[in-house]
């Protein structure tokens, strides 16, 4: 009886640690950038395999924004000077 209990308990353990390490494989989902917008909203890119996404997340909601290229298929373009007056420089 006693040592039945203990191959239970040891058969418990090895089943917990390996599903354990199932979870924490590392998957293709994956968190690229997060900026803070205020008010516990934030604007996110998370990447899935080849695909970017656009996220806005807020408190209970998560909102999808768009598709992103990556940054391979950007061609790179000039810089476009600004055309209107900084904040603040009419005040000068």
């Amino acid at each position: 009886m006693f040592l039945g209990l203990i191959l239970i308990g040891a058969l418990a353990i090895w089943l917990f640690k390996r599903r354990g390490s199932m979870l924490t494989r590392p998957g293709q989902l994956k968190l690229l950038e997060s900026r803070s917008l205020g008010g516990r909203q934030f604007i996110v890119v998370a990447a899935y395999g080849n695909e970017r996404f656009l996220l806005g997340v807020c408190p209970g909601r998560i909102d999808y924004l768009g598709t992103l290229q990556s940054p391979e298929d950007v061609e790179p373009s000039e810089t476009i000077p600004p055309t209107g007056r900084l904040y603040g420089e009419e005040h000068r």
